[in-house]
Formats: C-alpha cells, sequence, structure tokens
C-alpha cells in the first residue's frame, strides 16, 4: 500500500468515514448495523485509533482486518497515534494481549507492531478530501511524505534508533543536544504528489477506476453544527500533570517521564537529515490539533506534534488543490466538529468515551458531490435516550473526578500553600485565597469559585475547610502502612512506574524475572557508569521479591518504592534533628 492512498467516489457512489474507536466493539457493531457490512457497494476508511482504551481492542482491530483481506480495495485504514507500540503499553492494548493469548502473546504483538508501522498514513478522495488521523503543520509536504519510508517507524514516539546495548551513549548524547539545539531544513523531494505518477499497482488501490473533480462545498453542512461543549476534551498523559515545553518546536516531548529512558528515546541514529525529516512529518500527521488562532505553535499539551491556525490548513489545501481536512483524534460531544471556516473537519466513532451518555459517536458518508453528511449514534443498554443534561452532568463527573485526581497528587504544595495564609491553624481560609493557591499551584484557568462546590466544603461562617479537597481520593493501591505523602507520589506518579515495570517486563507476562532484573539493571549501570556485578543485582532481586517464589510483581515493585521512601524520610528526619541539636548548640 501507497503511503497516501487515493480513493474515488466514481463508481462507488459513496464512501463511509470512521473516527476513532478505541476498543469499543458495540460501537463498530453499531455502525455495520446502521450503515452495512464493508463491501464493493460500501467501501469504508477508518480513520485511525483501532485500540487502547476500551476492553475489545483485540477484536476491533482483527475485524477491520478480516474485511482489509476480504475487500481489500474498498476496507481503508489509516494509522493512527495509538497504533504504535509505546502507546499500546500504556494504554492496554499490551495487557490485553497478553491476557487473551498468554503464551502466544509476544508474538503476536511483534505482528501488531510491524503490522501498524505498515498502515498508510494518509488518503485522499477525488483529489479534494485529504483525511489524516491528526492533523497537519506549516512543514507538512504531501509529496515528501508521499515518497517516506514509513515502515521504519515503529513509534512516532521515538527517533529510529540501534538497540540500547549496541548504542554509545555519551556519542549519542552529543548529537542528540545537536539535534536539539538546531532544526534541519526543510528536504525537498523529487516524487510526485500526482495520481497520475504513480504505479498502476497503486492506482488499482482506489475504490473506483477513475477521478472525478468537484468543486461542491462544504459550507451546507457546516450550517448545522451547533457548538460543542468544551467538556470533551482529549486527555492524555499531561493533563493530569504539568508538562515543560519540548526543547525544540520539532521535537516531540516523550509520553514516558521517566528521564533516564526518555533521554535514550530520543538518541538518534547518525542518520541522514532526511530521515529525520521523514520522521518529524509523520509526528506531525498523527499527533497535531487544529486550534483558532493563526499560525502554528508545538503540541505542549500532547507533547508531541503541533496545533495548527486556519492559515496553516488554507496554504496546504490551496497549496495542492484540495478544499477539505478530515481528521480525528479528539473526542467531541456531538461526535463531529467543524472548523477553520468549515474547512477541517473532526469525526470522533467512539461514543460514551468517558462516561456513559458523555458525547456521542459519529461517521461521515461522503458521494459524488463530496459534501459530508453526518450520522450519529450512541450505544446504550437501553433504548432510552439521555437527555442533553444527563450527557451534560456524565461529562462534568468525569472531569471532576480528574480534576481531584490532580488536586491530591499536588497535595504537598497545595497544603502548604494554604497554611500561608492560615496563620492561627484554624484548618480554614476564604474562598479567595483558596482559588488564589489553586490557581498558583496548579496553573489551570478554571472558575474555582464555581467549582467549589464540588471539591470543598464551607464552614459555618463561609471560609473553605482546604483539607476536604482531598477527602475521599487516595492512590487504590493495596500497600500497608501507606504514608500520606508517600501516598500522594505513588497517586501522581503510579501510570510511570506501571510504564517502568512493563518495560522491565519484556515478556510481558506481568512477572519480572531475574534475569529481566538483570538486564535492565545492566544498562542502568552501563548508564550511570557504576561497576555493579551479578551477585549485587540478584540480591536486589530478591531484595524485592517480599513473597519469596521467583519473580517480581507490580505490588511488590511498589513496595519497594515505599521501603525506599520510608527509610530515605527517616534519613531526612535524622538530618534535621541533627541541625537542630547543631544551632542549639551554637545558640548556648
Amino acid at each position: 500500500m501507497p503511503n497516501i492512498v487515493h480513493l474515488s467516489t466514481s463508481y462507488t457512489k459513496e464512501i463511509t468515514i470512521c473516527g476513532d474507536l478505541h476498543g469499543r466493539l458495540d460501537d463498530l457493531l453499531l455502525i455495520f448495523y446502521k450503515n452495512g457490512l464493508p463491501s464493493a457497494e460500501t467501501p469504508y476508511l477508518f480513520n485511525g485509533d483501532f485500540v487502547d482504551r476500551g476492553k475489545k481492542s483485540v477484536e476491533v482491530v482483527t475485524l477491520l482486518f478480516a474485511y482489509l483481506l476480504l475487500y481489500p480495495d474498498h476496507m481503508h485504514l489509516n494509522r493512527g497515534n495509538h497504533e504504535d507500540h509505546i502507546m499500546n503499553l500504556r494504554y492496554g492494548f499490551t495487557k490485553e494481549v497478553m491476557l487473551k493469548y498468554k503464551t502466544y502473546g509476544h508474538e503476536i504483538l511483534q505482528l501488531f507492531q510491524d503490522v501498524f508501522s505498515l498502515l498508510p498514513i494518509a488518503t485522499v478522495i477525488d483529489g479534494k478530501i485529504l483525511i489524516v488521523h491528526g492533523g497537519i503543520s506549516d512543514q507538512t509536504d504531501l509529496e515528501f511524505l508521499s515518497s517516506v519510508e514509513r515502515y521504519k517507524v515503529k513509534s512516532a514516539l521515538r527517533f529510529p534508533r540501534c538497540s540500547l546495548e549496541q548504542l554509545d551513549i555519551g556519542r549519542s548524547y552529543r548529537l542528540a543536544k545537536r539535534m536539539r539545539s538546531t532544526d534541519s531544513p526543510r528536504s525537498g523531494s523529487s516524487h510526485s504528489y500526482n495520481e497520475s505518477q504513480r504505479s498502476p499497482r497503486q492506482r488499482k488501490r482506489r475504490c473506483g477506476l477513475s477521478s472525478q473533480d468537484s468543486a461542491a462545498s462544504t459550507s451546507s453542512s457546516s450550517s448545522s453544527l451547533s457548538s460543542s461543549s468544551s467538556l470533551c476534551s482529549p486527555r492524555t498523559p499531561s493533563s493530569l500533570s504539568p508538562r515543560p515545553c519540548p526543547p525544540s518546536p520539532r521535537m516531540p516531548h516523550s509520553v514516558l517521564q521517566v528521564p533516564f529512558l526518555d533521554s535514550l528515546s530520543s538518541v538518534p541514529l547518525p542518520s541522514p537529515p532526511q530521515h529525520e525529516q521523514e520522521w518529524k512529518q509523520i509526528v506531525d500527521i498523527l499527533w497535531s490539533d487544529p486550534k483558532t488562532q493563526e499560525g502554528c505553535s508545538p503540541n505542549t499539551f500532547r507533547g508531541g506534534g503541533c496545533y495548527f491556525g486556519p492559515d496553516v490548513t488554507k496554504r496546504l489545501l490551496l497549496q495542492h488543490g484540495l478544499q477539505l481536512l478530515i481528521r480525528s483524534h479528539e473526542c467531541k460531544q456531538e461526535g463531529y466538529e467543524l472548523c477553520h471556516d468549515g474547512q477541517v473537519i473532526t469525526i470522533f466513532s467512539a461514543s460514551n468515551y468517558y462516561e456513559v451518555g458523555s458525547n456521542r459517536g459519529a461517521y461521515i458518508k461522503l458521494g459524488r458531490e463530496l459534501v459530508p453528511r453526518f450520522y450519529q449514534y450512541q450505544v446504550s443498554r437501553t433504548t432510552r435516550k439521555l437527555t442533553l443534561t444527563q450527557r451534560v452532568q456524565a461529562a462534568e463527573g468525569s472531569a471532576l473526578r480528574a480534576l481531584k485526581e490532580k488536586l491530591f497528587a499536588h497535595r504537598s504544595e497545595l497544603m502548604t500553600g494554604f497554611q500561608q495564609f492560615d496563620q492561627n491553624d484554624a484548618g480554614s481560609i476564604t474562598v479567595s485565597e483558596w482559588a488564589q493557591v489553586l490557581e498558583a499551584i496548579l496553573r489551570l484557568d478554571l472558575p474555582w469559585r464555581t467549582l467549589r462546590p464540588h471539591l470543598a466544603r464551607l464552614t459555618p461562617d463561609g471560609s473553605i475547610e482546604y483539607q476536604s479537597c482531598f477527602e475521599d481520593m487516595g492512590p487504590g493501591v493495596p500497600l500497608p502502612q501507606v504514608a500520606p505523602n508517600l501516598a500522594e507520589t505513588v497517586f501522581r506518579y503510579r501510570t510511570d512506574i506501571e510504564i517502568i515495570f512493563n518495560i522491565i517486563d519484556k515478556d510481558h507476562s506481568g512477572l519480572i524475572s531475574t534475569e529481566e532484573f538483570r538486564h535492565t539493571w545492566r544498562l542502568f549501570s552501563a548508564h550511570l557508569g557504576i561497576d555493579i556485578d551479578d551477585t549485587a543485582i540478584d540480591d536486589l532481586a530478591r531484595s524485592i521479591d517480599f513473597n519469596k517464589d521467583g519473580s517480581i510483581d507490580f505490588t511488590e515493585f511498589l513496595e519497594a518504592f515505599r521501603v525506599v521512601h520510608k527509610l530515605d524520610f527517616k534519613e531526612q528526619l535524622g538530618e534535621k534533628v541533627d541541625e537542630v541539636k547543631y544551632s542549639g548548640g551554637k545558640h548556648l
């Protein structure tokens, strides 16, 4: 398959375009029930993010692949940012495969990784409609994208590199530093984007035999859309913790947030600048989001790709003779949304994404006139349709839970801020002071006074019991004697700890063997320049294996953090006592 697939409505009459499914099998089956199964008469394009987050990702992607084999000219799949083995490690697909396939899980995951890297990254319909998963940037070059070797980009989160064992870390860090400080110039391409210059085999990939030009406008469809609520903003790791801007607008920031592993994940091979350019172009296509302001800026919310404005959209469409950009990548409360004067459409097909009733799913049908028609639906266990008020309440509940998690994750800083205003140790401060601390610590521009009834209690005199912000919140881990400050740390970094555990657990069995533990520590010791023999490493592994069954499970892994934290706390306490004694001695 080519990088950019060209389809035509000349003979198929209509093409159905679906957005993110994220393992929602019920949504996929409902689409097929309402719209018909894939066939020569009913061609489909699924625009990425088939897996992760949902519980039926294996079933969804297997069904899509089966129809791709059955109707290769009428079933089309674009790659999304979750067709990526690192994202799968964090958001559930890896775990789902290992649970369902046990012994064969590792080999199956490797096959998925290979197939995901071979999926096309864009589709063009009738030479007028561009469809990508995320978006574009001011450097997006469709001619260049049509010629990149996409299969080399197994993960858009990592620049293609050699194995850790073969890595000259000192030399690679110097290369990475130079790469971050300067951007390579945009590479030209001698490959033409025009369909006429593609091979006959590539041209057979289309739904029809010829392309039909159309100047139909999408303005008629934009008038039917009411403004969507912002309650369905995308939830990513950075939505729970502030993330600094990446060092370069063109360098995606890693989602792992683990300093040693992240630093290695961005270390490049000593490759020609063109390879870096290929990687950047693919990252922009998979990770970018539209914005209302002009221009192009780093997507600091996601940590990869960019925010592109209406001027960037208009320029790219004009450059390639296109009239519309269709993308997915973001949950929308009505299942779709138009922006950039109707030139960009976001389509999202996973209904009830956050909670039951939080959002509708939708798909688009495009006919020969190229005017998009939207079809909405919502999977429900009952035939009763939720009211708008109920849908909003469900979405608000999900957003409030995420906000409470953020409060608990920053409990120490918030308590320090609250206590600065509470000079009498009364346990309460004014609403204005409470809101001031939240805004300063969390750096979130939210209507805190309006949200107060959902977050904290008032005293009879109208002040806020600030400790009530953290009630009914905790890490939810089965660890005995968890201190409050450790609970906060585990709550904030549990996902990252789980990522580290899964990386060490190479066979994804849910247990870290002695050999896996030893292999990882060899890498760490090489990186830190510390000579540690295998005996010391094995002793460390045995000390973490609390039940002495020969392997380390996730609970034991977390317990090791608790023990280290407890010892570190005692050491710090002892130092403070010594300081007090020393100070007292001086004053005597």
